[in-house]
């Protein structure tokens, strides 16, 4: 048996026979966190995780080119900042 669900002024309904199991979580909110987590924006440079961007550069550098560059830090809205 049909049943209605009500959301935004729209009536919708449900032919389902197996009954709501789980709440489906706010995937806007999971994939915000996975790219704060990502970035570490708001954590001092000098005690940030090896993970996410920082890992990347970590595992990057140095680069060897006839000169080595090596990765220094980053900051969110800014440029990389390298040592020669």
């Amino acid at each position: 048996m049909p049943t209605s669900i009500q959301s935004n002024l729209r009536v919708r309904r449900s032919f389902t026979k197996i009954q709501k199991v789980i709440e489906i979580p706010n995937l806007i909110n999971i994939q915000k966190q996975s790219y704060e987590k990502f970035l570490q924006a708001d954590i001092a440079p000098d005690k940030r995780e090896d993970l996410g961007l920082q890992g990347v550069f970590k595992s990057v550098f140095p680069i060897r080119f006839k000169r080595v560059i090596y990765f220094a830090t980053y900051r969110k809205g800014s440029r990389l900042i390298f040592l020669h």
